[in-house]
């Protein structure tokens, strides 16, 4: 699992420096942050990303499975589609 872990980091630190060295076209790497909401707003959020995420994961699974089944043997090309919430109560008190 760390070496899973591993391989996401990679790949996503690997997009954000692809863009800020300017790739054409660039690479899909958004996030949106805030901070000073309640841990609530910030637990319901995260519920909404999972029941969005669902549908989209089904369909980019259906996808690369249909592009890896009709590839050539020969084919070298790989993706890696990922999204991930954080979150914490990060009060001083």
């Amino acid at each position: 699992m760390l070496a899973f872990l591993g391989d996401n980091a990679r790949d996503h630190l690997l997009a954000g420096v692809a863009n800020t060295l300017g790739a054409e076209p660039p690479l899909l790497e958004r996030s949106v942050f805030a901070a000073g909401i309640p841990i609530d707003d910030c637990e319901r959020i995260h519920q909404l990303v999972r029941e969005r995420c669902g549908a989209l994961h089904s369909e980019l699974t259906h996808e690369m499975t249909r592009a890896f089944e009709a590839a050539k043997k020969s084919a070298k090309g790989r993706i890696r589609v990922g999204i991930y919430t954080y979150y914490e109560d990060s009060s001083d008190e």
